[in-house]
């Protein structure tokens, strides 16, 4: 094809190209948004097992010691969900964030 139909031939082939990728780059954007840190710019992770098993059978605020691997720290059991867990009282870098 030559001439004006060939041109917009062309033409609709440039838009579709420019609507796929456009498509493509908006799911990525959404997919990306869904993973975002929530505001604040920290995760809230799950404590590890010792944590929740230093708390079993205590109450909030009760002074628990928490050994992991070779490292004991002090502790204080705080609300994680539904359990209670061993929340460090002091830690290298600061105190953790408060897991509410």
């Amino acid at each position: 094809m030559t001439g004006p139909r060939q041109s917009a031939h062309y033409r609709m082939d440039s838009m579709k190209r420019y609507h796929r990728s456009a498509a493509a780059f908006a799911l990525t954007l959404a997919s990306l948004a869904a993973r975002a840190e929530p505001p604040g710019g920290e995760t809230q992770r799950r404590p590890p097992p010792e944590a929740f098993s230093a708390c079993t059978g205590k109450s909030v605020g009760d002074k628990v010691s928490v050994t992991m691997g070779s490292h004991t720290m002090e502790a204080s059991c705080e609300k994680f969900g539904e359990q209670l867990a061993a929340r460090p009282t002091k830690m290298p870098g600061g105190t953790p964030p408060d897991p509410r």
